[in-house]
């Protein structure tokens, strides 16, 4: 008798109830099992991959042709090993590295004004400037931290994100021939200001680009939604995007910044597992507008301030009878800073994840970051991640991709660029709303009164999010981004 029947003849002998418990108890097991298989492969599969003859000569060609169309120069060869990569995790190849370029620009122009490189043992110069880091050292395909430290010598949050810069940097540290190179990673959640002596290039989550603002409803609606037919595609570039560096808001604080965009580590836990695979149709969520933050910011007239203090009102109310009959519902959900107005500011409950899907739309406003969880919430079970899914809260501008995979339509207010940026597009993946918030009505009287481009915008984002901000997306990003850091120095 073989293994199979054997067991076949025994499972038959159990008693019903007992039969029960058994397949409870398995599928408990593989819930916990299996999310840690596909965990280890996501996680151990880059190194004998990356460097495989992935790349066909014609395919390299190509990809030269259009990468000096687009800079004007030739791509440096070590970017045919990211090409292989980028293939082999189906990133995309050829846009969204603008941004990228842009960003390396600045440094490429004051090296061909001096004539001279920059220098590895400078990088760490920026220890003194900034309270929250991490640098780490790269030879021989190994990494190793050279300079830490955070702003509240938390050494559990240190860990966690030495981990994620580890895994971040496993293509780079990967490559072959092993590069040499010091990384200073700005841990803040917000840009250093540059000053003319800065000359060496420090990494951040964001920098100052208000491209949101004075961007109006599109005039030919025809052409808009013959763009959705594209199947996420679109090759559309906003001029706002790379505005000056010195780009500013007559009411706020701005400074020039020229760092260098990389993924915010606290994003990358729920980048993979906190997409509804089956949200509610828009036509079907509540016709209101929602927010909920903590009252961060730095300042009290920053715009969630200014949000609830003019839209809050006592309790959920209509926007703007006049303009629109969609309701309001903006709430600080807890005073983290120990803000004291003196005003009776509207405070209300948390929005989760599975709340915020009742509505039709959801705004999202600069705040100071968010906590979330760490590595372990990847090597939960599945019925764990629904539940943390279901319960864990957003709390600040970096979980906009998160805020467009609920098929909701977004409303996106922000002065900062983040890696992700040039990936979405206005009018296409969200509607972009000032800074200070000015247009907010108009453009939501605007959508409501085209509740097809509102569908079309719901759907495309939602879609557009999970093709193109994903985990891997944030190695094969950093990954060019490095290589082409690399010649800076060599």
């Amino acid at each position: 008798m073989s293994l199979l029947g054997a067991f076949r003849k025994s499972f038959c002998r159990i008693k019903g109830r007992y039969k029960v418990w058994m397949a409870i108890l398995v599928f408990g097991v593989w819930s916990i099992v299996l999310p840690l298989v596909i965990w280890h492969y996501d996680n151990t599969h880059y190194s004998s991959s990356i460097h495989e003859d992935y790349v066909s000569l014609e395919d390299w060609q190509l990809f030269q042709l259009n990468y000096r169309e687009r800079f004007h120069r030739m791509p440096p060869s070590s970017l045919r090993s990211w090409l292989a990569f980028a293939k082999h995790h189906n990133c995309e190849e050829r846009n969204f590295y603008a941004g990228l370029e842009h960003d390396l620009q600045y440094f490429r122009q004051q090296i061909n004004a001096t004539g001279v490189l920059l220098k590895k043992e400078d990088v760490l110069v920026h220890t003194k400037k900034s309270d929250n880091h991490i640098a780490l050292s790269l030879e021989n395909n190994h990494l190793s931290v050279v300079a830490s430290k955070t702003f509240n010598g938390n050494m559990k949050g240190q860990d966690n994100i030495e981990k994620f810069f580890r895994w971040l940097l496993e293509p780079v540290a990967a490559h072959r021939p092993p590069l040499n190179a010091t990384y200073f990673f700005h841990l803040h959640d917000s840009a250093l200001q540059t000053y003319p002596e800065d000359t060496i290039p420090i990494f951040s989550v964001c920098k100052m680009s208000y491209f949101t603002d004075n961007q109006p409803p599109p005039k030919d609606i025809s052409n808009l939604l013959l763009q959705y037919n594209n199947k996420g595609d679109m090759r559309y570039q906003s001029t706002k995007l790379f505005q000056p560096d010195e780009a500013h808001h007559a009411d706020v604080e701005s400074f020039a910044s020229h760092d260098l965009m990389i993924p915010y580590y606290n994003a990358y836990a729920h980048v993979k597992y906190t997409v509804n695979p089956f949200p509610p149709r828009l036509s079907r969520r509540k016709d209101a507008i929602v927010w909920r933050g903590s009252t961060t910011g730095g300042r009290l007239d920053a715009p969630r301030f200014q949000l609830v203090r003019k839209f809050g009102g006592k309790d959920v109310h209509p926007i703007d009878p006049n303009a629109t009959p969609v309701m309001a519902d903006f709430a600080f959900a807890k005073n983290v800073q120990s803000f004291n107005t003196g005003e009776k500011l509207r405070f209300a409950g948390h929005k989760y994840y599975f709340q915020l899907q009742q509505y039709k739309y959801i705004l999202d406003v600069d705040g100071n970051g968010k906590k979330l969880m760490d590595l372990w919430y990847r090597l939960c079970g599945l019925g764990v991640r629904l539940i943390l899914f279901l319960f864990v809260s957003p709390a600040f501008t970096a979980r906009f991709p998160e805020l467009l995979k609920l098929g909701s339509v977004v409303f996106k207010s922000t002065r900062y660029r983040e890696w992700f940026t040039e990936r979405l597009q206005p009018w296409i993946d969200y509607v972009p709303v000032n800074y200070d918030l000015s247009n907010l009505v108009d453009q939501i009287a605007w959508v409501h009164n085209h509740p097809e481009v509102a569908q079309r915008i719901a759907e495309h984002s939602r879609n557009n999010v999970k093709r193109h901000v994903r985990r891997e997306d944030m190695q094969c990003y950093t990954y060019r981004m490095m290589l082409e850091y690399q010649t800076l120095f060599s």
